[in-house]
């Protein structure tokens, strides 16, 4: 039979291992979705979440988990530990999104020919050698992969927020997105996501857990209103077989999915709160119609304005400003100054909670990469060539020169940034960049502990 050691690299911006403290404790699921397709075909898996411990690998296989841009240089230094580490060859496979959004050379460049891109199932059959086919994500359960993980591990995971599989895939074509999008969302299979929640719910209580909080995975909550609608439903009935278990969640939605939700399918939404959503992160992302048109974001001020408004006011939903914004080559400091002052006038009329983020015009996967124009090439060059400045296409880092080359636009970006930053205590956690000049080590000091939720 054939192993891999599966590992969770540590937080970038986690205390080193010697300082004994934890990383960023956060479920691995998409890591433990892989774990699962590969158990099903017959390949033994062992799973190292290096945010509470250094993993201690026995494995030829190595398969790294990448959360992000910021985690391509912790993957290389993690690469370089390893193979100083084995005894003889070994191989590595990398996943993440990122890592789909990098072009073959420049995945070779980062991280070597020992290494495949491990979200293309033909090399984990290969590198694996995997007899048949392996059984879509959709489609498989964690409880196997749960059972793995030890009493103490588990405790931390559920005795705070986590991220539950649920669905992926978008519709829509953000400029500066590099998740799954363009295409129809796909659900999991319900009775199996449920089957899992059960499980998590059971082993929560042996634990002496009485409450889950989780973080739902759809890119667009509200794209498919009925799916939503049956899997809360389920939700509720797991609720009522459980009593005084509390059972939250939260997640992103397109302003236009949920109006249109709102408006066709009132009841679903009251049902929906009812089951324990909570919160809603509505990618507001700007504050101008030339702005919205520029990115591709298919929206208008006014629907950003009622979405807030009547997640708060019809359901009793907390609204999230989830304000990425800063699109180099749009905003300008008009625009900039309009969406500081839309967030606050939210926060001030319903309760919203300040999310904001830096976007960042080129990062893996996303239009910029892909297709760059003068100025993105001469910086993608620079990332590929010196790896640890990855680290500024964090959307809660700073704007750079690397990424807003302009001064006075860079300023106003990091101003604006900065102050609805300060605007409450829920709010993101800015960061600044490292890796670009002499201040790198102050900057990772920082940095440090700065996890963004």
């Amino acid at each position: 039979m054939e192993t891999i050691d599966l590992v969770q690299p540590r937080h970038d911006y986690a205390p080193p291992f010697e300082s004994g403290e934890q990383g960023h404790i956060y479920m691995p699921t998409s890591m433990q979705t892989v774990a699962a397709r590969l158990e099903h075909v017959g390949v033994e898996t062992r799973i190292f979440d290096e945010n509470f411990r250094k993993a201690r690998l026995t494995s030829n296989i190595t398969g790294i988990n990448l959360v992000g841009a910021p985690y391509i240089p912790e993957a290389i230094e993690l690469q370089r530990r390893i193979r100083g580490e084995r005894a003889g060859d070994g191989k590595f496979l990398l996943g993440g999104k990122v890592i789909s959004g990098l072009k073959p050379d420049e995945f070779t460049q980062l991280f070597g020919t020992d290494s495949s891109n491990g979200n293309i199932d033909t090399m984990l059959t290969t590198n694996l050698r995997i007899q048949g086919v392996l059984p879509q994500k959709e489609d498989v359960s964690l409880i196997g992969i749960y059972e793995k993980i030890d009493d103490d591990d588990m405790r931390e995971y559920l005795s705070r927020e986590f991220g539950f599989y649920l669905s992926q895939g978008c519709n829509q074509a953000c400029s500066f997105c590099a998740a799954d999008k363009e295409q129809r969302e796909r659900y999991r299979n319900i009775d199996i996501a449920i089957k899992d929640l059960n499980y998590l719910i059971q082993r929560a209580k042996k634990l002496g857990i009485n409450k889950l909080s989780m973080y739902l995975s759809n890119l667009d909550l509200f794209q498919s209103p009925e799916m939503l609608y049956n899997f809360s439903q389920e939700i509720k009935r797991l609720k009522e077989e459980n009593p005084r278990f509390e059972i939250e969640t939260r997640g992103l939605s397109r302003v236009t999915s949920f109006l249109s939700a709102a408006k066709k399918h009132e009841e679903w939404v009251h049902a929906i709160r009812a089951s324990g959503l909570t919160t809603v992160g509505f990618g507001v992302d700007g504050f101008d119609d030339l702005v919205f048109r520029l990115t591709r974001k298919n929206q208008t001020i006014d629907e950003c304005e009622r979405a807030v408004r009547t997640s708060r006011q019809d359901f009793g939903i907390t609204p999230e400003i989830l304000m990425v914004f800063g699109h180099y080559g749009a905003d300008t400091v008009e625009t900039l100054s309009a969406a500081y002052r839309f967030t606050v006038e939210m926060m001030e009329k319903y309760g919203a909670i300040p999310r904001p983020h830096i976007s960042k015009s080129f990062t893996p996967g996303n239009e910029g990469w892909l297709n760059p124009d003068q100025h993105p090439k001469k910086a993608i060059d620079q990332l590929i060539q010196d790896p640890k400045m990855f680290q500024v296409l964090d959307f809660t880092t700073l704007a750079s020169e690397l990424t807003h080359p302009d001064q006075v636009i860079r300023d106003t970006v990091n101003g604006y940034y900065l102050k609805i930053c300060k605007l409450s205590p829920l709010s993101t956690q800015w960061t600044s960049p490292q890796g670009i000049d002499e201040t790198i080590e102050e900057n990772k000091a920082r940095n440090m502990g700065k996890y963004d939720r």
